[in-house]
């Protein structure tokens, strides 16, 4: 741990930060010969793309803080965050979008990895890099979120050992697991 309070970045000899030892293709498979096959189609334009996003995983006091979004296929929880706009520094458009959540004041630390997820309808999917968050003031305000098609319900301060407890992204439980600990 930094005197900053945030962890020390993974040793690059001994973790591979969320990536395995052999590359990994579109469609999940893995190589061994270290080379990656990779279908272009340059000419085309027809492809769905996902969109970039930044979330945060913030601590305090041991605690994770997990927002319930209301969405059109369901509940699902999750951490705060959302997309940058262009031009905008991805710190600060996680300082932005978690204070626009929440009414938290965060220190934003070092990224901690990130992953794809394709959304139930299989049409939109997003990109998100999660980054490492302290409180640094305010109060949790989840009423004050200004994005109506993404209402959000509840919040919850949770312990490591309760995350299983919550429906959210395979993805995100799986990032959870490894570093809310």
């Amino acid at each position: 741990m930094r005197e900053d309070g945030f962890r020390d970045p993974p040793d690059p000899e001994n973790d591979n930060c969320g990536v395995g030892d052999d590359p990994v293709t579109a469609d999940g498979s893995t190589t061994t010969d270290g080379s990656i096959d990779v279908d272009v189609d340059a000419g085309s334009d027809d492809h769905v793309h996902a969109d970039a996003s930044v979330r945060g995983l913030i601590e305090d006091d041991g605690t994770y803080l997990l927002l319930k979004h209301d969405m059109p296929g369901g509940p699902i929880w999750g951490v705060p965050g959302g997309r940058a706009r262009i031009g905008e520094d991805p710190r600060d458009a996680l300082v932005r979008e978690v204070y626009e959540e929440t009414r938290l004041e965060v220190a934003i630390g070092d990224p901690l990895e990130a992953f794809a997820h394709t959304w139930a309808d299989g049409e939109q999917g997003t990109v998100s890099v999660v980054f490492e968050c302290a409180v640094v003031g305010g109060t949790v305000d989840i009423e004050a979120n200004p994005n109506d098609d993404e209402p959000i319900s509840e919040y919850v301060w949770l312990e490591p050992t309760a995350l299983d407890d919550v429906p959210m992204e395979p993805e995100l439980q799986r990032l959870l697991e490894r570093y809310a600990n």
